[in-house]
């Protein structure tokens, strides 16, 4: 994520212990969400943009309060309506999470997996909208400006990832 120093961050190590999991959400910034995993299996669970409404969500977060393992459909009835989708991700799987896209996660063994947040074409007005409604004016202003590289150059030369995190993308 070009130039909000995202390169120093991600992608992001995670070692999780058996039987954890995560509440409902969606990630950040309306990034696209991929994880790579390594050891280990987790149960996702995730819901089309189309079914906020029915997830309760939580203002001014971006959770819901629906625990999606365990649901309660006398506090949370509408949730019988949400168009959930769910995968077992193993060992050598990657998953894709769209931006925008209400996602829980469990794992169903100790874990360890590598992932990462990030725009693109697809993603690039729902990320512009996030920064937008989040007062992110600097962000947005970078992510429109002129000087932005977009896309690949076929001049562009191989580095290490080393030297990519170690480049400093400002001008």
């Amino acid at each position: 994520m070009y130039p909000n120093s995202y390169q120093h961050a991600w992608p992001s190590l995670f070692i999780g212990a058996n039987a954890t999991q995560s509440d409902l959400h969606i990630d950040s910034g309306g990034t696209h969400f991929w994880m790579q995993l390594f050891s280990g299996a987790k149960q996702w669970r995730f819901f089309d943009k189309d079914s906020h409404i029915n997830l309760y969500p939580i203002p001014s977060t971006q959770k819901f309060a629906v625990d999606v393992f365990n649901p309660n459909f006398k506090t949370h009835p509408l949730f019988a309506r949400a168009k959930m989708y769910e995968a077992v991700q193993e060992a050598g799987d990657l998953i894709f999470i769209p931006a925008n896209c209400p996602h829980a996660v469990r794992n169903l063994d100790q874990i360890h997996a590598l992932s990462m947040n990030y725009v693109g074409p697809s993603n690039y007005l729902d990320y512009l909208e996030s920064q937008l409604s989040n007062r992110n004016w600097r962000s947005f202003e970078l992510f429109t400006s002129q000087d932005l590289m977009l896309g690949l150059k076929s001049a562009q030369e191989t580095i290490s990832f080393g030297e990519f995190k170690s480049t400093s993308w400002q001008k």
